[in-house]
């Protein structure tokens, strides 16, 4: 998170979008109505400082990376490619992706005390007092399921839902040059 943030276009999503302040024509009315689920990187920041006992606090990796994957989907929902706004965003997720993608491998390998570890290691006596002293506790087993792309918190390509970020009446060329330029936004 330190490094998302650290990111030169972080600053224009570590508070919640003021459309005001962006070109496009976009009120705040406009935005709110588009925009059901609002994410910033603060309240990011803030639900993963949050006990893990807390309604508000991450329980899983993929939360987390839904959220960070919701901030650049809503900003595809409002503003155009081309636009400043949208250009960070795009920048950003682009740098996003390429780091969650290392991190993945090391999350989903991480087993912290689960039934098949008899033997606890001085990392695992570490780790837990580690995790009682910042009010968190972890999932006992991290193990790659099913829908692993789901549970990771990256949206899988050729999934299909029930809406889209492109326009139903763009040519199916324009269509598939968009998916392949924002490919975790469908």
């Amino acid at each position: 998170m330190q490094k998302l943030c650290a990111h030169e276009d972080a600053t224009k999503f570590s508070t919640p979008l003021n459309p005001l302040e962006h070109e496009g024509g976009i009120t705040k009315e406009m935005y709110d109505r588009i925009v059901k689920q609002p994410m910033d990187l603060g309240t990011i920041q803030s639900k993963m400082n949050a006990p893990f006992s807390s309604k508000e606090s991450y329980k899983s990796p993929s939360h987390f990376a839904k959220d960070v994957n919701r901030i650049f989907s809503n900003v595809l929902k409002v503003w155009n490619a081309g636009q400043d706004i949208a250009e960070a965003s795009r920048r950003l997720q682009g740098w996003w992706v390429d780091q969650w993608g290392c991190l993945v491998p090391k999350i989903m390998s991480i087993k912290v005390g689960g039934a098949n570890n008899k033997e606890k290691t001085d990392d695992d006596v570490a780790n837990k007092e580690n995790n009682e002293n910042n009010n968190h506790q972890y999932p006992v087993e991290s193990e790659r399921g099913e829908d692993f792309q789901e549970q990771i918190g990256l949206p899988g390509i050729c999934k299909k839902k029930s809406f889209s970020f492109f326009p139903p009446a763009l040519p199916p060329i324009l269509t598939t040059y968009a998916m392949f330029l924002f490919p975790f936004t469908r």
